[in-house]
């Protein structure tokens, strides 16, 4: 993420939650130019008191990757001030799943770490790996 993005998140961890839509990439993004303000509307419908505050934020990388580079790009976005019920909520449920004008979608929400480690489980490097093993 974007630094500035890291620092607000890390300075007021309980106000933020993040969002990783089920196939996210950029035909995700391409196909739902509103998908935030869908989420939105999503989580809003809920009617828990004062929801009408939370927003959702797009990604922001921290770098530009290049064009056609798959798997680079960034893709949870960031939800912020949910109210206590609805916070505790996303949290416990975690999935989350919803039509909106015909369009079904769906995201897991967890809360933002700094300490998360990356889905990758290890990486192989040195002489032992070559490229002509099965």
């Amino acid at each position: 993420m974007h630094e500035a993005m890291v620092k607000q998140v890390q300075d007021h961890l309980g106000q933020y939650v993040t969002i990783i839509p089920f196939g996210a990439g950029p035909h995700l993004t391409q196909n739902n130019p509103e998908l935030t303000k869908d989420i939105e509307t999503f989580l809003k419908s809920f009617g828990f008191p004062d929801s009408d505050h939370l927003q959702v934020a797009n990604p922001a990388p921290r770098i530009t990757p290049k064009a056609g580079t798959c798997f680079v790009k960034l893709f949870p976005y960031l939800l912020l001030n949910p109210p206590d019920p609805l916070h505790h909520l996303l949290l416990w449920q975690q999935t989350f799943a919803f039509q909106l004008n015909g369009q079904s979608l769906a995201f897991s929400t967890i809360n933002p770490d700094a300490q998360a480690r990356s889905w990758v489980i290890l990486n192989f490097a040195g002489s032992f790996v070559t490229p002509d093993q099965p």
